[in-house]
């Protein structure tokens, strides 16, 4: 176990400050984790060992998207406000997917996304070419508005989307995004804090599950902060069953509503005909 640590710390010294240049997989289905605005920490690194150990048939790789086109800012806050670099990061984990699928059709590729990584989740399948799909598409503590529009990206994926989020996260995802905003510039509490707004199309909604924290969970050691949901108990249990195959998803998992259509306006009377009425009555 301690050289497990030690091994650990020197792997995350390692990554920071690498860009990454290439999607590597081991196995047919692949898992691209995009971490958090601090980059290749401890605990996304201990996921993609995780998912990549732990998970048959499945290999996973920390695409830590901050050390491409690097800010430089110590505080980290610029990789959540500087959209047009974001945007271009996302361009070159697209264009890293599209090689990687030329390399191996019949591989399949899926993607997690911790805090600010669900917008460069996001971001890079809204850039990927139509024959270009994913498996599915999870969300941990993700710093995108809840009212991103979910249906292109429910139509890259063959499974659908997963997110999970937790009404406890206020610091960082409540009043810090309201203050700095989301990873798609809304100054909004982000979905991670209070889940995606039901989209109207039942047939997007069909695709969409979300997972709501409770105090339950403190007995896997994910307390509801920002980092909770990285919890190795917790993800072990509700996390890695989604990408089984086919994905194991657990009963906490619920499947979001579609909107439920606005109530029928009433027609309001013909004003038109009361004045013909009052007219009538004065000339009698």
């Amino acid at each position: 176990m301690i050289f497990r640590n030690a091994a650990a710390c020197l792997a995350v010294l390692f990554l920071a400050g690498c860009a990454p240049d290439a999607i590597k997989s081991s196995r047919p289905r692949h898992v691209i984790v995009c971490p958090g605005i601090a980059g290749a920490d401890l605990f996304c690194q201990r996921l993609t060992w995780m998912l990549d150990g732990d998970v048959p048939g499945q290999s996973a790789q920390l695409w830590d998207w901050t050390s491409v086109k690097p800010t430089g800012d110590l505080s980290t806050l610029s990789n959540i406000y500087d959209y047009t670099r974001n945007r271009y990061r996302a361009d070159e984990l697209a264009r890293q997917i599209v090689e990687w699928q030329r390399d191996h059709p019949d591989g399949r590729l899926s993607l997690i996304g911790m805090s600010g990584g669900a917008g460069i989740c996001f971001f890079t399948v809204q850039r990927l070419p139509k024959e270009v799909m994913l498996d599915r598409i999870v969300l941990v503590s993700g710093a995108v508005s809840p009212s991103f529009d979910l249906a292109p990206i429910i139509a890259k994926t063959r499974i659908g989307l997963f997110n999970y989020y937790s009404e406890k996260d206020i610091a960082v995802l409540r009043n810090g995004t309201i203050k700095v905003g989301t990873m798609d510039r809304k100054n909004v509490p982000a979905a991670g804090f209070c889940g995606f707004d039901p989209p109207a199309d039942p047939a997007v909604a069909d695709r969409i599950w979300q997972l709501k924290w409770i105090p339950a969970y403190r007995d896997l050691g994910n307390d509801g902060g920002h980092i909770g949901g990285l919890a190795v108990p917790f993800d072990r249990k509700l996390i890695l069953p989604l990408f089984a195959d086919p994905p194991d998803i657990p009963a906490d998992w619920k499947k979001i509503p579609p909107r439920a259509a606005p109530p029928k306006a009433t027609q309001a009377p013909d004003s038109n005909v009361h004045r013909d009425y009052h007219l009538a009555d004065r000339a009698l």
